[in-house]
């Protein structure tokens, strides 16, 4: 059952040394004895919560010599921190080195938007709950995002495109979107009943190149 799934998951994370192995793993790859050093735990402990961490598939491990190196499995990790930043902390979680998405958006098969949040801070989440996505796309590129997100609700995987958001004077920003179908068969007969965007900004010099490009 999905329930039980998810309370195993959750339950992985429901550990103060687990999520600070992730915290520290958030800057680098490192191994058992400097996760240990830094958090000042005995490497017993700090072991049995990586192989927790790895089970649940947010970690990878690459083996040098006899020495085992952890790193964070970003596809998975980055929802993980995403949803630590809508919690209300007084102090900033360290997710220095990922790519955290800036944006979490979720539309339903009528293609109208279920939720909507703005992790960076920078702004108010929008008043667009129950609005179509595309009172809020320019008129030139509503056909394209239309096939977009026809495709995405028959996928039976994530899909990863680069997509324009556009301001006021129609200035255009390329992100990067993680794009995952929920709930349904995804590539069956129904194709599924969402799909949830994360959205992470490109950097300047590559939104130039894809600007003259345009969307791929």
């Amino acid at each position: 059952m999905p329930a039980k799934k998810l309370k195993t998951f959750f339950g992985t994370l429901a550990s103060l040394t687990r999520l600070s192995i992730l915290f520290s793993l958030a800057s680098a790859e490192k191994t058992v004895g400097q996760i240990a050093r830094e958090l000042g735990m005995e490497q017993s402990i700090v072991s049995h919560g990586l192989r927790r961490l790895s089970t649940a598939g947010l970690l990878s491990v690459r083996k040098a010599g006899r020495e085992r190196h952890y790193r964070l499995q970003e596809e998975k990790t980055a929802h993980v921190f995403a949803l630590a930043q809508t919690v209300d902390l007084k102090e900033p979680v360290p997710f220095a080195g990922l790519r955290t998405p800036e944006y979490m958006v979720v539309i339903d098969k009528r293609h109208q938007f279920a939720y909507f949040r703005d992790l960076t801070g920078r702004s108010m989440d929008m008043d667009v709950l129950g609005k179509s996505v595309y009172d809020f796309i320019p008129k030139f590129f509503r056909a394209i995002a239309k096939k977009r997100f026809e495709k995405a609700f028959r996928a039976d995987k994530p899909i990863v495109w680069k997509i324009p958001s556009f301001d006021e004077k129609m200035k255009v920003r390329w992100y990067e979107t993680k794009v995952e179908p929920i709930g349904g068969g995804g590539g069956g007969g129904g194709g599924a009943s969402a799909i949830v965007i994360s959205a992470v900004a490109l950097g300047a010099s590559k939104m130039s190149r894809e600007t003259k490009r345009g969307p791929s």
